[in-house]
């Protein structure tokens, strides 16, 4: 089995957590097939503090995917550094696979 097949068949395990995280609506692109409408702006304290929380209330976590959306979210990079920081760190204390 390929390392491709083996990531896809592991997306389905129970033990694997995938997040899409959209940081900032604050898009450059504006393209015109984008159902956002731009008005949220950034990741609010609250949804960061419940994403950390979802992630460390999952004991049974053997590996972690992240993935940042938006056309640039590197506009709310200090969010981006925020939560990578605490994804692995958290992973790094609880063996999880973390990339």
């Amino acid at each position: 089995m390929t390392a491709l097949e083996n990531s896809f068949i592991e997306s389905f395990s129970k033990d694997t957590l995938q997040l899409i995280l959209f940081p900032t609506e604050q898009c450059n692109f504006r393209c015109t097939y984008c159902y956002e409408d731009f008005q949220i702006g950034r990741m609010t304290a609250s949804v960061i503090s419940g994403v950390k929380n979802l992630v460390k209330n999952r004991a049974d976590l053997r590996n972690l995917k992240i993935l940042w959306f938006g056309g640039e979210p590197t506009a709310a990079l200090d969010i981006i550094y925020d939560l990578s920081a605490f994804f692995r760190d958290h992973c790094e204390t609880k063996q999880v696979r973390y990339f």
